[in-house]
Order: structure tokens, then C-alpha cells, then sequence
């Protein structure tokens, strides 16, 4: 049985209530309901919006509190209540603990291979279990268990998104892309698209953060820019955890300046984005599994990596792990500079 399918039947005959708050989670949800949209009733809640609804065409209701959002269940009356599972925790888990309380059937959708069982454990460090928790692969599904979640509470499915996106053609010109961009129309860009790992201190755990990269690939293009005529962008797309404010503040921390070939972007169509870039740079978030679904070369700075085990993309097939800034360099200048 496929994916589709399997969501299909899992979803039969229910009022359903999708609740998330990342945009990993959004687009997952919001795939699922569109499998539905004909048949059965269901809302879409957030307490967070992105330019990214209406491209997909969802009609999704913005909560700014806990009473906004319980308002919405008593006036909706789910069956079920599906959730993302978004880090920091924020309003699945919220929904979860309503459900709970109101005996009505949970479940969730975790997107990713990282800090899985904590996607589940609230401010007070109570862990809200829903009624079952899908993940993306046996990968996610064994890292799950030996987390301490339920066995029998746990179960694969593949990202219904992914699927979605794998058939997506853009809506947008090129030329009135660019233009949003407010780069040239001879111009190329590469996305720079990493996780927030400064924000929540996590260099020591991985060794190295997503300014001490920008940092070594600034010097890449330093060089480049005195010797070439040829214009470059970099669009660092700021993670959803991080305002545009915080990521300027770092990048004058880290390198002194804001870089001239610098376009720092926080709330753009990512899907057109990635479609009109020459290249993607990152390290294993999901914004590189879609940048591969859609046909775009991919590469991993992960030469500053203190454990491959830290990778969880290690072994997934997705872009090229570049293991010293020697070869991406090389690589740039073959591929784009």
C-alpha cells in the first residue's frame, strides 16, 4: 500500500483538526489534508504564518494563544487531531494535551531524524505521547524506540510532502523572481539554507556553527570577487527559528561586515527559490531533501563535523559530503564560478 493511501485510511471518515508550527510540519500537514480535501472536513491551524500557504493553496487558520487555539477545537469538534511536531515545542503540544483531555484520537508526524522523543516532552518536562507517532523511515523508527517511546506507538510512513513536491512546477517567472531577489538577471545565486545551530548553542556538540562556515566560504569569495566579472549571489535563507535581525547581528560577530554578494532572506517561496538557484549549500536539514527532489545540486559542508554519528543524513543519498573547504572551493569553481 502506498503512502497515500496508507494516510487515506488512516484518516477515514474523520473531522480532523491539523495543527502545526514549523514549516517542515506545515508542508506535511497540509499534504495530508489535500489527500482528504474532497470528501471529509478538516482545519488547519498554525500559530505561526509563511508566504508558503497561499503557493500551496491552504486556507490555514492563525491562533496567537492558547485560548484562540482551544476556541478553535470546541467550535470545530475534531475526531482526530494530527499535529507537526515543531522545535522548539510550541502548539502541537498544546493540541495534544487537549485531546487528551477531551478523548479525542492523537497522532503525529515527525519529519526528521533528530531529537525526536524531545519534540514530545513540554516546558515542564512532561512527556505528551499522542496515540500514535509516525516517522519517516526505520531509521527515525529505531532511534524512536531506543529513545523510549512506545513500540507499539510508533509506525513509518513517508513524508506525504515529498510527494507533493515531487510533481511541483513553479507558478512564478524567472525574471519576476529575480526581481523579489533584487539581483540582476545575468546574475546566478547559490542558497545557503542552514540550521540554526548558533541559536541554541549546539557548536560544541557538532563542532562548528552556521557562521563559522560562512565565514571560511567568505573567503572562497573575497578572492573571487576582485578576479571575476561574472556576478555571484549567496541568498542565506534564515532558518524559521531565527529573525532576520539575529542572523545580521551574527554575520557582523562572526565576519566583521555584511558581504556585499550577501542576500540574507527570511520569508520567501522556498520551493521558487531553490528552483531558479545554480546550487544548495547546508549541512541536514530538511531543506535539502527537498532541494534534491527537485533536481538541484547539493552540497554538504560538513569538513568542520567532529562525528559522522552527528550527520543524520549520513548514508541518505542526499547531495555530495564535502570533507574540506579545498574541494568546495574546487567544486565552485567548476560548477558556477
Amino acid at each position: 500500500m502506498n503512502t497515500n493511501q496508507l494516510i487515506r485510511n488512516i484518516v477515514k471518515n474523520k473531522r480532523i483538526a491539523f495543527v502545526f508550527g514549523d514549516p517542515a510540519g506545515a508542508k506535511a500537514m497540509i499534504a495530508i489534508s489535500k489527500l482528504i480535501r474532497d470528501s471529509k472536513e478538516f482545519l488547519l491551524i498554525s500559530d505561526r504564518s509563511y508566504s508558503f500557504f497561499s503557493e500551496i493553496e491552504a486556507d490555514v487558520s492563525i491562533v496567537i494563544n492558547e485560548e484562540e487555539l482551544f476556541s478553535k477545537f470546541a467550535d470545530f469538534a475534531p475526531q482526530l487531531i494530527f499535529t507537526g511536531t515543531s522545535l522548539p515545542v510550541s502548539v502541537e503540544l498544546k493540541s495534544l494535551k487537549y485531546g487528551k483531555q477531551n478523548n479525542i484520537e492523537t497522532l503525529s508526524f515527525v519529519d526528521h531524524w533528530t531529537n525526536i522523543k524531545e519534540r514530545f516532552i513540554d516546558e515542564k518536562g512532561q512527556l505528551i505521547i499522542p496515540d500514535k507517532v509516525y516517522v519517516i523511515d526505520s531509521n527515525a523508527y529505531n532511534i524512536a524506540v531506543k529513545d523510549g517511546l512506545p513500540e507499539k506507538q510508533v509506525e513509518v510512513i513517508s513524508n506525504p510532502y515529498y510527494n507533493w513536491l515531487s510533481t511541483w512546477k513553479p507558478k512564478t517567472k524567472r525574471y519576476s523572481f529575480y526581481q523579489q531577489l533584487g539581483i540582476n538577471q545575468d546574475a546566478a545565486y547559490i542558497v545557503y539554507a542552514p540550521e540554526p545551530l548558533d541559536k541554541f548553542n549546539l557548536k560544541e556538540k557538532y563542532g562548528f556553527n552556521e557562521y563559522d562556515i560562512l565565514n571560511d566560504v567568505d573567503k572562497i569569495f573575497k578572492n573571487y570577487s576582485t578576479n571575476s566579472k561574472k556576478e555571484i549571489k549567496i541568498v542565506f535563507k534564515t532558518h524559521p527559528n531565527v529573525k532576520k535581525e539575529e542572523v545580521l547581528k551574527a554575520i557582523i560577530l562572526n565576519l566583521g561586515y555584511i558581504p556585499d554578494y550577501l542576500i540574507i532572506i527570511s520569508d520567501i517561496d522556498f520551493n521558487h527559490l531553490i528552483y531558479y538557484s545554480s546550487l544548495v549549500i547546508g549541512f541536514f536539514s530538511n531543506s535539502l531533501i527537498e532541494a534534491s527532489i527537485l533536481g538541484k545540486p547539493i552540497f554538504r559542508l560538513l569538513y568542520k563535523l567532529n562525528r559522522i554519528e552527528n550527520d543524520p543524513l549520513n548514508g541518505k543519498e542526499i547531495g555530495v559530503r564535502i570533507d574540506s573547504l579545498k574541494k568546495f572551493s574546487e567544486i565552485l569553481n567548476k560548477k558556477i564560478l
